[in-house]
Formats: structure tokens, C-alpha cells, sequence
């Protein structure tokens, strides 16, 4: 994922019952532009995903989190870090 701090990582892991996402990158545009293309290049899109797996509350860890969650993916993430994560995925 393209980012200020040169690249982010995310995974994606596929499995018989369904796709997750670790870690989102960014809530950018051009964060947003390349996991939609990456996914389409696998033959996947938003609504693919399932599960979403935050592995800590940093902003390229969860950025893209509430789109994944209006798309439909379960959020998982530490008991410590979900009030955080609360924010990116409020309307507010």
C-alpha cells in the first residue's frame, strides 16, 4: 500500500470459508484505490471480505476500517485497542 512512510503491509489470506484482511493501510484515497485494485487483480472485491484482522491501532493499521466494515467484514481486534478502533468505524 503506497503511504508517507514509504509502503504499508496488509494481507490478505483466503480460505474455503471466505477472505480477511490484515490490516487495512491508510484511509487515503490512493490507499483506498490500490487494495480495491490488488483485490480486483485477485478476482475479489470489497464486499469479499469477511474478516479484518487489526493487528494494533495505528491509522495504517485501521484506516480503511470502516469502509471494510460498511462492505461487510467483521472487525477483529485486542480488547486494548477496540475503543480506538471505535473511531474509524463511527459515522461520526
Amino acid at each position: 500500500m503506497p503511504a508517507t512512510l514509504g509502503s504499508v503491509n496488509v494481507y490478505l489470506i483466503r480460505g474455503p470459508r471466505g477472505a480477511a484482511l490484515v490490516d487495512t493501510g491508510f484511509n487515503d484515497s490512493s490507499s483506498q484505490k490500490e487494495l480495491e485494485d490488488q483485490l480486483a487483480s485477485r478476482g475479489l472485491s470489497l464486499s469479499d471480505i469477511d474478516t479484518l484482522v487489526c493487528t494494533h491501532h495505528h491509522q495504517d493499521h485501521t484506516g480503511l476500517g470502516q469502509l471494510l466494515s460498511k462492505a461487510g467484514a467483521k472487525t477483529v481486534i485486542s480488547t486494548l485497542d477496540a475503543k480506538s478502533l471505535a473511531i474509524y468505524l463511527s459515522d461520526d
